[in-house]
């Protein structure tokens, strides 16, 4: 019977080992730690001005360039102030571009306006915008000349308008060379010399 105490002693002593070790060193094999709310610590607790900032993706996609986008030029000119405005088919580079990556590619022209139908590109260019004309007369008619953002003179129309008809100030105003600006500008400044 001596013995049977002996060993239920040791039974004893060794099962409160075990439920020892097992309550102590459990939690550090179980896999679904549980969080410890903030209310249940206590002690004193300083703010040391660091904080650690998380990016999380969300699943609302960036608007990209259309195939079928509207592309608008705007051009302004430095010497005669003037911005031209012009539409064009979007390029197969540009399509499915983001706005950021458009401003990248593209870094010497502005983004005004950004949507997947619509495209707006701003840049300032040297010189004249290639809208200015001179009128000035050649062997008896009037011939028209397109000047280019660096000035040089271009013809742009022969006309078959006569001079030998025209007042002493108009042939005057001729020698020196009529400018105009515009398209509409100058049929009407030719039309009044018919």
């Amino acid at each position: 019977m001596k013995n049977y105490i002996k060993y239920g002693l040791i039974i004893f002593i060794f099962s409160i080992l075990i439920g020892y070790f097992l309550g102590k060193f459990m939690p550090l094999f179980k896999s679904d730690k549980k969080d410890i709310a903030v209310e249940n610590i206590v002690g004193n607790t300083t703010n040391v001005g660091t904080s650690i900032q998380t990016t999380v993706e969300t699943s609302i996609s960036e608007e990209k360039v259309s195939p079928n986008a509207e592309l608008i030029l705007e051009k302004n000119y430095k010497d005669c102030k003037h911005t031209v405005k012009t539409t064009a088919e979007i390029p197969s580079e540009m399509v499915n571009l983001t706005k950021r990556q458009l401003e990248n590619k593209y870094l010497d022209w502005t983004v005004k306006d950004f949507s997947e139908n619509s495209i707006s590109l701003y840049k300032t260019m040297e010189g004249l915008c290639g809208e200015h004309f001179i009128i000035t007369e050649e062997s008896g008619k009037i011939i028209v000349y397109r000047l280019d953002e660096n000035y040089n003179k271009f013809i742009y129309e022969r006309t078959e308008i006569g001079t030998e008809y025209l007042t002493e100030e108009d042939m005057k105003k001729l020698k020196d060379g009529i400018y105009v600006y515009g398209v509409s500008s100058l049929n009407s400044t030719l039309e009044s010399f018919e």
